[in-house]
C-alpha cells in the first residue's frame, strides 16, 4: 500500500474530529446569540418600566412605588447574572473556536502532506514508466542492429 494511502484513515479520523468541532463551535454560537437576545431583552423590560415608572411616579402610593423599585432591582440583578453568563458563554465560544481552528489546520497540514506524497509517488511512477520505455526502446534497437 502507497504510504498516501495509508494516511488516508488518519486524514478521516481528522476530519471527523475537525467536524465534530465544526458543529460544537456552531451550536455554541447559536446559544450565544440566544443569550445576547435575553440579555437585551431584559434590558429592554428595564428601560420601559423605569419609563413606566417615571410616567406614574405622581399616581403611585408609596406601596406601590416601592414595588415598582424592587421590581426594578431584580430586573437590575437578572441583568448582571445574564451579563456573567453571556461573558462565560463568550470565553466557551472562543475556546472552541481555536480548538476548531487547531484541527483545521492540523487537517491542512495532513491533506497537504497526502497531496505531496501523491505527487512524489506519481513522478516515481512515471520515472519507472518511461525507464521501462528507454529499456524496451534499447532493446529493440540492439535487436535490429542485431539482425
Amino acid at each position: 500500500m502507497k504510504r498516501s494511502q495509508r494516511l488516508q484513515p488518519v486524514r478521516d479520523f481528522m476530519a471527523r474530529k475537525e467536524a465534530e468541532a465544526a458543529r460544537a463551535m456552531t451550536e455554541a454560537a447559536r446559544e450565544l446569540a440566544q443569550a445576547e437576545e435575553r440579555l437585551e431583552t431584559l434590558r429592554r423590560f428595564r428601560r420601559e418600566y423605569a419609563a413606566r415608572m417615571q410616567r406614574q411616579d405622581s399616581v403611585m402610593n408609596a406601596g406601590q412605588l416601592q414595588a415598582y423599585r424592587a421590581f426594578l432591582a431584580n430586573l437590575g440583578q437578572a441583568i448582571e447574572e445574564q451579563q456573567t453568563v453571556l461573558q462565560q458563554m463568550r470565553q466557551r465560544h472562543a475556546a472552541l473556536e481555536r480548538h476548531w481552528r487547531q484541527l483545521h489546520c492540523r487537517l491542512r497540514g495532513v491533506g497537504k502532506f497526502q497531496d505531496r506524497l501523491r505527487h512524489e509517488e506519481n513522478r516515481s511512477r512515471e520515472r519507472r514508466q518511461q525507464a521501462e520505455l528507454d529499456d524496451r526502446s534499447a532493446a529493440r534497437y540492439r535487436k535490429t542492429r542485431a539482425d
